[in-house]
């Protein structure tokens, strides 16, 4: 079915077994993953470099996470609505598949730029990318959640994590030794090129996939419907309004100094593109590792209490980094950042499927994400106008003085341990509760989604 396609939604024909058509699906849906991920690899992990190849400030660091971020949440509202008023879902998730893929050709684009109008570039393309995913994520997680049974939801999410997270390791290590092959050459610019062309025909290949897929019929009762207003209106009150505002505050403190990690690391340090892989690498294993450990804690004493645990590790990331620049070290740390993110992504995520109802899916996960994405834009817009009120570069690549970074780590401390203090306390377990209709909870996400940044000090 093609993203303009106006044909029926796809049903079993006569004689055929519901079982095969979510069997395909399933499948489908894995290779999707692979493929998505080769896409991230080779692409969005090589973002960050790719503005440090093109001379981005610090502060054009902020405003590149800022924007796209922004346009992620926003667009996620948009195709909540879209899906609630059209019934269809599968067809949308498609469509933003290829304009997230078409995305790349704006990058491409940037090299051909001087330095100020390609970084100007790469913003506009990133601002697409995410916003034509995010898109994508209330169509798409409402099908999955038709799609995968309940009482398989941990297996086979775990095992498409599984391939997607191997995928985008292998693909970015070897995006990695390319550029670093090449820059003795003077073929930087040519080895990126190669990987954005690759990350676009990637996605491509993930769209296909995502054609294969079985949409089931899409039903939505009228009292599944309420508005942004509405939500604003009964979050005050409710236990799910209060994580969300918790989550903004967090996310604000995170993109303080999140999106400038990766500009102290390449700029500032003067990392190779393989040691800059390393370490985001080994951040990645140890997420995707310890993920089955939080899981077997979050069941042993509730997912609230491992969310505080990950949310107060989190927030020790950025002292951690004022204690030295050394390269082991630094690994060493973002080994830590892998473990205590783990906690944290598994513990929300939990903590939403334990409230969620299959019809209000859609809309609840745009409401959360556009929230999420508020407090991004909020601190990373924050942390840039910080980064042009102190001098810049850390000398020699010692830690010591008042840097832009040193205020933005210490700023961004700050602010994940407020969030922590001030929001965590309300918040009630959720293992046992009621759902979206009743007084306090409201339902959010029902399956993983394609998110375009992964939650981590890059956001």
């Amino acid at each position: 079915m093609s993203p303009e396609s106006t044909e029926p939604v796809a049903v079993a024909p006569a004689g055929a077994a519901p079982e095969r058509w979510r069997e395909r699906t399933l499948s489908a849906s894995v290779k999707d993953a692979v493929a998505y991920s080769v896409m991230q690899g080779l692409g969005e992990r090589t973002v960050q470099p790719f503005a440090a190849f093109l001379g981005a400030s610090e502060s054009a660091f902020g405003l590149l996470t800022a924007l796209s971020n922004l346009a992620g949440g926003l667009f996620q509202v948009v195709g909540a609505n879209v899906v609630d008023e059209a019934g269809r879902r599968k067809r949308y998730f498609v469509a933003g598949g290829v304009v997230q893929a078409l995305s790349w050709t704006l990058a491409l684009f940037a090299l051909g730029l001087p330095a100020s109008w390609g970084v100007a570039a790469l913003v506009l393309s990133q601002v697409v990318y995410l916003g034509a995913v995010h898109f994508t994520i209330p169509p798409w997680a409402s099908v999955m959640g038709d799609v995968v049974p309940e009482d398989r939801r941990g297996r086979y999410f775990g095992g498409r994590n599984f391939w997607s997270g191997a995928a985008q390791i292998a693909s970015f290590t070897v995006a990695a030794f390319l550029l670093d092959a090449l820059k003795p050459h003077g073929l930087t610019a040519t080895g990126f090129f190669a990987l954005f062309a690759g990350a676009l025909l990637a996605r491509l290949v993930s769209v296909h996939y995502l054609t294969r897929m079985h949409e089931p019929v899409y039903l939505l009762a009228p009292s599944d419907r309420f508005s942004l207003a509405d939500f604003l209106r009964r979050a005050p009150r409710a236990n799910f309004g209060r994580f969300v505002f918790f989550v903004m505050a967090f996310f604000f403190g995170v993109a303080l100094a999140g999106p400038f990690f990766g500009y102290y690391m390449l700029k500032d340090l003067g990392w190779s593109y393989t040691d800059f892989m390393i370490g985001q690498n080994l951040q990645m294993l140890a997420l995707f590792a310890t993920q089955p450990f939080w899981g077997r804690i979050a069941d042993r004493i509730g997912n609230k209490r491992v969310m505080a645990l990950g949310g107060f590790g989190v927030a020790l990331i950025p002292v951690l980094w004022l204690f030295s620049a050394d390269k082991w070290f630094l690994w060493a740390a973002l080994v830590y950042d892998g473990v205590v993110w783990s906690a944290y992504q598994l513990s929300t995520s939990n903590y939403l499927y334990d409230a969620v109802t299959p019809p209000k899916r859609s809309r609840c996960t745009a409401y959360y994400n556009l929230f999420m994405n508020v407090g991004v834009f909020g601190g990373a817009m924050l942390g840039g106008g910080i980064s042009r009120w102190f001098p810049a570069a850390v000398s020699g690549g010692k830690p010591g003085g008042l840097t832009a970074f040193v205020v933005l780590l210490l700023a961004s401390a700050v602010g994940r341990f407020a969030a922590c203090a001030l929001f965590l306390p309300g918040l009630r377990e959720l293992r046992v509760g009621p759902v979206w209709g009743g007084p306090e909870t409201v339902p959010v996400l029902a399956a993983p989604v394609p998110t375009g940044n992964a939650a981590t000090e890059q956001v």
